[in-house]
């Protein structure tokens, strides 16, 4: 009996469609990164503009030598905010992977984020060619809450919540 009772107890099996969600999370977390960095980072008069948006804010008087000397900060914060964001995303992934609910249900909540900030970018850009990195993210974020929303991973998750 004893025995019986420990089976019923052992941790779920993990079902595939969660590492295959959790593959799709950590691929559109790369490509969500590497876009950010390439349509950015890398683009001076875009940073610039960027630097010239923040300083106009600021309500401060501003030279474009201002503006110069503030590119490569913003980059060294642009960069660290992608890695941070990136790391974040991972780490949700494989508490996912883990059977944590809660990821769940954040990761769904990030993805949805997601698509109406690229329909909103869609809507203000139109179709533009640097959105398709972010197309890329949100295809892949929207194919991995699909499939941690299916049957057998509910029934992961619901499993793993009785196991603890």
């Amino acid at each position: 009996m004893d025995c019986v009772a420990s089976l019923d107890r052992r941790r779920p099996v993990r079902p595939k469609a969660i590492d295959t969600a959790f593959l799709f999370t950590v691929t559109g977390t790369v490509l969500g990164s590497i876009g950010t960095v390439l349509t950015t980072l890398v683009d001076r008069a875009r940073m610039a503009a960027m630097v010239r948006d923040a300083l106009s804010r600021s309500g401060e008087p501003y030279t474009e030598a201002d503006v110069l000397a503030m590119i490569g900060p913003f980059r060294i914060a642009g960069a660290i905010t992608i890695a941070a964001g990136a790391g974040m995303l991972v780490l949700l992934a494989v508490k996912v992977r883990a059977g944590r609910n809660w990821a769940r249900l954040l990761l769904a909540v990030l993805v949805l984020v997601g698509v109406f900030d690229f329909a909103g970018a869609v809507a203000a850009e139109g179709a533009a060619l640097v959105l398709i990195w972010h197309l890329a993210a949100v295809a892949f974020g929207v194919a991995a809450v699909v499939y941690l929303f299916r049957a057998e991973s509910s029934t992961y998750f619901a499993r793993r919540r009785e196991s603890r």
